[in-house]
């Protein structure tokens, strides 16, 4: 935007980062640390574009901890996680989990809280197709919101029953792993 324009037009933010390919400060900050950058439109700049979880976002081969949304799963499968579930998927929020803080005095819960919450909204609500939030109420990034809207879209074209079956393993998981989810 020029210099001399509006407030509007030169606090654009979101406009900024989607025209740079990036989401938020950090993410920004992530891709172009070690570029140089130019104004936009004098020179193109490779980056990978970014889309709030789509479904190229991330191949599902597990760099983001998501392999186990690959994995086969059978009819015992579902009949052995379909108590564990019914018992399970409120109560998993009550556990102690950590939280990681993020810019702005915020801060999230780790990954596999996310993934739990992930396949509770694909069992009760099917695929995600909602918008993916950016800004809380009072104007700051939404990282929580983000990370819970991004894992539901990864369970997307899972059956109810598949989706138990990948919370329970996730659970399982998350369990294993006290030192990173758990205080």
């Amino acid at each position: 935007a020029p210099s001399n324009g509006t407030v509007q037009q030169r606090a654009d933010v979101v406009g900024f980062f989607k025209q740079y390919g990036a989401n938020g400060l950090s993410q920004f900050k992530k891709k172009f640390g070690s570029m140089k950058l130019y104004p936009p439109g004098e020179k193109e700049v490779e980056f990978y574009s970014f889309s709030c979880g789509s479904d190229e976002d991330d191949d599902l081969g597990g760099s983001n901890g998501d392999a186990f949304l690959k994995k086969p799963i059978s009819k015992e499968d579902i009949e052995e996680a379909i108590p564990i579930y019914e018992e399970n998927k409120g109560s998993f929020q009550k556990l102690s989990w950590k939280y990681i803080k993020r810019p702005g005095g915020q801060a999230i819960r780790p990954p596999d809280w996310y993934k739990l919450d992930g396949a509770v909204a694909q069992v009760e609500k099917g695929d995600n197709d909602t918008e993916c939030p950016m800004w809380t109420s009072n104007g700051s990034v939404d990282y929580g919101g983000k990370e819970q809207w991004e894992w539901w879209l990864k369970y997307k074209g899972k059956s109810a029953d598949e989706s138990k079956v990948l919370f329970v393993r996730v659970l399982e998981m998350a369990k294993k792993n006290k030192k990173e989810n758990f205080y």
